[in-house]
Formats: C-alpha cells, sequence, structure tokens
C-alpha cells in the first residue's frame, strides 16, 4: 500500500544563540542548500539519531549474549569466562547498570551474580 505523505510547514521559535549557532554550521556546511533545505536535515539528521538511539536501547532487537544460558522462570545463567569479566567491571568501578547494558541482560541478572560473589 503506497501512502502519499505531504511536505508540512514547521515554523520555529529559536533563542537568539540557537539561531546563531544554526546560521554558523550553515554557513560552514550549507552546501548550496537553501537556509531552510539545510534545516530540514539538520531535523532529519536528528531523528534519524534518535531512532537510531530507540532502536539500540529496545534489548528485543539485540540478539541474546553467548556467555549466557536461559534457565527457567526467564533467570539467566552465565559460565564461569563471564562470571570472571562481571566481577573484573566491578572491581574496576562500574555499576551493575553499566554491566547489564554491556552483557545485554537486566540489572537484576546482574546484581543476583554481584551478591554471589562478594
Amino acid at each position: 500500500m503506497e501512502s502519499n505523505l505531504a511536505d508540512h510547514d514547521l515554523r520555529l521559535r529559536l533563542r537568539s544563540d540557537q539561531f546563531h549557532s544554526l546560521n554558523e554550521m550553515y554557513r560552514v556546511g550549507g552546501c548550496g542548500l537553501s537556509f531552510e533545505e539545510f534545516c530540514s536535515q539538520v531535523i532529519e539528521a536528528a531523528v534519524a539519531d534518535f531512532k537510531l538511539r530507540k532502536i539500540v536501547q529496545d534489548s528485543r532487537l539485540l540478539p541474546p549474549s553467548p556467555l549466557i544460558t536461559p534457565q527457567k522462570k526467564g533467570r539467566k545463567k552465565f559460565d564461569a569466562e563471564a562470571v570472571e569479566k562481571i566481577l573484573a567491571l566491578r572491581d574496576e568501578g562500574m555499576k551493575a547498570p553499566e554491566i547489564a547494558e554491556r552483557f545485554r541482560v537486566h540489572e537484576m541478572t546482574i546484581q543476583r551474580v554481584l551478591r554471589q560473589h562478594y
């Protein structure tokens, strides 16, 4: 099914410093575009960046970590190598949420491992 998306006009009210920064960006990298086209591309880039971050944050789209095996009731068990890495990261000062993000698991999973070994 094809959809026809119409262009929409957008009027923005910017603070003076924001406008001057945007104008400076345009002067440096406008590449022959009109100011309106340049601003449109800046917004497109920001939207693309936002969508990329949202996708990366959605752990359901990431493959499972190869260092864990699922257990019953949704729990995960780390192999000895993964536990060593988790403990080393904690000893280096990394917090449980950061470790969980690195291993693509819930923070509580990391906290459980840390409780078992400290």
